[in-house]
C-alpha cells in the first residue's frame, strides 16, 4: 500500500511462524537525524525506537532487546553466552521476535553500539557465540 504521496509502503512478507508485515517509512536526512538522536539519546537502536512509538508497551521485540542488554550488563566481564543460554527458560519470544532480536543485537555488537559484548562467531551449532567485555 502506498500514501498519496508514496512515503508509506506496507508490504506481507511469509515466514515460516506466519504472515510477517513490513512498513518502510521514507525520510530526509533532517527527519532522519531527529530519528536516530531521539533513539540514541534512549540509548536503543532506531528500530527499537519506532516500534516503541508505534507499539507502546505491547511491542514484543522493543522489551526483549531491552532485556538483553540488561541481562548482558549483568554479566561477569569473559563469560561467554549466546541469547539463548542468556534467557534460559524465559526464551519463549515468538519466532519472528528471537530470530529480529539475534541479527538486531549482532548488528549492534558489530557495529559497536553495545559496547558491552563482542563477537566470537558461530558454533558449531551454528549459534551466534558472544563474550562479555
Amino acid at each position: 500500500m502506498f500514501t498519496d504521496n508514496g512515503i508509506c509502503f506496507i508490504k506481507q512478507s511469509y515466514i515460516r511462524s506466519g504472515i510477517m508485515k513490513n512498513i518502510q517509512i521514507l525520510l530526509n536526512d533532517d527527519e532522519y537525524a531527529v530519528v536516530v538522536a531521539a533513539a540514541e539519546k534512549q540509548g536503543v537502536p532506531v528500530l527499537v525506537y519506532i516500534r516503541s512509538l508505534l507499539l507502546g508497551e505491547a511491542d514484543e521485540f522493543s522489551n526483549a532487546y531491552m532485556e538483553t542488554i540488561e541481562r548482558v550488563e549483568a554479566l561477569a566481564p569473559g563469560t561467554k553466552f549466546n541469547l539463548k543460554a542468556l534467557f534460559g527458560t524465559d526464551w519463549t519470544q515468538s519466532r519472528g521476535t528471537k530470530l529480529t532480536l539475534g541479527k538486531t543485537f549482532y548488528e549492534m555488537v558489530e557495529s559497536g553500539y553495545v559496547k558491552t559484548a563482542k563477537v566470537l562467531g558461530k558454533d558449531s551449532s551454528n549459534i551466534m557465540q558472544y563474550e562479555r567485555v
